[in-house]
């Protein structure tokens, strides 16, 4: 007899047969909610029995965690989505660019919040295609930019 355990690695158990990779995402998505929305142990393993009649969400199929997601956003939760994570640079001088094109946002004087309108204006002033990759010379002119514009309060 043929056994169907090793074509069935890394799919879920479940009927639906979901990639296990997308089922742990799910899992870590529920997770973070439940501690965001200050769920302890008992309160969040209540509201799954509640709303699904199960107690762990790796008992849960697709669509039951789906179901708990769509409950814990009509308690207010909201993915924190900011984009992908980039380390603070090595270098001061770009760091220092970061931290003044920061300031110009949160000032108001900056308009476009977006990484590449950072990107942009270096590109713009110096030539170069990422703050990452100047020197100290050509960083240099560009915190003098940015220091200006602080200083006069000019929109973008």
């Amino acid at each position: 007899m043929l056994s169907l355990a090793g074509s069935m690695r890394g799919w879920a158990s479940h009927t639906e047969r979901i990639p296990m990779s997308y089922r742990n995402a799910l899992i870590k998505k529920i997770h973070i909610a439940k501690r965001d929305l200050g769920m302890n142990d008992e309160t969040y393993r209540d509201f799954l029995e509640r709303e699904t009649n199960k107690t762990s969400c790796k008992d849960l199929s697709e669509d039951q965690m789906r179901h708990v997601m769509d409950k814990f956003a009509e308690l207010g939760w909201k993915p924190n989505i900011k984009g992908t994570f980039r380390a603070p640079s090595k270098k001061p001088y770009v760091r220092k660019i970061y931290a003044i094109w920061g300031q110009l946002c949160r000032d108001g004087i900056w308009r476009n919040k977006k990484r590449s309108s950072l990107v942009t204006f270096v590109k713009e002033h110096v030539g170069c295609e990422d703050p990452e990759w100047l020197t100290q010379e050509q960083a240099s002119k560009v915190i003098y930019a940015l220091q200006a514009m602080v200083n006069q309060g000019r929109k973008l």
